[in-house]
């Protein structure tokens, strides 16, 4: 048994045209800093281009820091980016929803797109 798996490129891209499907022009992107993250988000700036959805702030952080990823998403609580964009893994994830909630940043009007590698158990 194999498994290819399409480049991260393809999701991004996909990201950006889902957002733009939902009629959202302007997003904040909080993303690992790592060659998945990074590339990523570089990936969906290249969408975001192309669809005319403005980055309002990207913020990174560094894996399995909470202290700067609830630090990041204060970054983007100040820069009123009500469309997140989280690219991370589960660890991370289950940190960054802690700190979301805890900001209100988990109810209207807060709208959030995650990356493939955060599981459904994690976003739940």
């Amino acid at each position: 048994f194999t498994r290819v798996y399409p480049p991260d490129a393809f999701a991004a891209i996909a990201m950006a045209d889902t957002i733009a499907h939902f009629g959202f022009s302007q997003i904040g992107v909080l993303y690992i800093d790592d060659p998945y993250g990074t590339g990523y988000y570089l990936d969906l700036q290249a969408g975001c281009n192309s669809q005319n959805i403005t980055i309002l702030k990207a913020v990174s952080f560094p894996f399995g820091n909470a202290a700067r990823i609830k630090a990041a998403l204060q970054t983007l609580w100040a820069s009123n980016a009500y469309i997140i964009v989280a690219v991370m893994f589960d660890e991370d994830a289950t940190h960054a929803l802690a700190a979301a909630s805890e900001l209100g940043m988990l109810r209207s009007p807060y709208a959030w797109f995650v990356s493939d590698a955060v599981t459904a158990q994690t976003a739940a």
